[in-house]
């Protein structure tokens, strides 16, 4: 009986050896695209698409390529994130089209680009800590309908990101 509880205690070790954190799979926050609360969202866009460069060659860029950028403020700390998605729920009519002379897509995005970055972009982002193991975070991603969950250390630093390719990479390599 002692030998069974050793037996699944070792198995069990196994398994939790196996089990990869945060940390393991994030991508440190300087290889990550930044932009400050107060630039124009044409300065974003421009950024994000200058982060394309050299992926766009190699056909790999809808599985590496990054489609949000963390927001810093003035101080340069942590203020949000700013996504594709928050910039085109920003081009999302606010009154009824009937009656909205600029409904169109082109008035809309160059409207758009002159608003400032810290007026669309998502201020409360979900956090883990780097210890966090990746069920946790799959978890946490999944209660708070998001794509990315920011990592931060001890003191509560932001120092990578894990975005729900990362998960899906992860989930690849453990099943084929």
């Amino acid at each position: 009986m002692k030998q069974e509880n050793l037996e699944s205690q070792d198995s069990r070790a196994d398994i939790d050896s196996r089990d990869k954190l945060a940390s393991d799979i994030m991508i440190l926050t300087k290889q990550y695209p930044v932009i400050y609360v107060n630039a124009t969202i044409k300065e974003a866009i421009s950024d994000l698409m200058n982060s394309y460069d050299g992926y766009i060659s190699n056909k790999r860029l809808i599985y590496t390529v990054h489609r949000s950028m963390l927001v810093l403020d003035a101080q340069g700390e942590f203020a949000g994130i700013l996504s594709v998605r928050n910039m085109i729920q920003a081009l999302t009519p606010e009154k009824d089209l009937e009656t909205d002379i600029n409904h169109d897509f082109w008035n809309r995005s160059k409207t758009l680009a002159k608003r400032k970055v810290g007026e669309i972009m998502q201020r409360f982002v979900a956090r883990v800590h780097e210890t966090t193991k990746l069920t946790e975070v799959a978890k946490v991603m999944a209660s708070h309908n998001t794509r990315r969950v920011v990592v931060v250390d001890n003191e509560g630093e932001v120092v990578g990101i894990v975005r729900e390719q990362e998960l899906f990479f992860e989930m690849a390599n453990i099943i084929l």
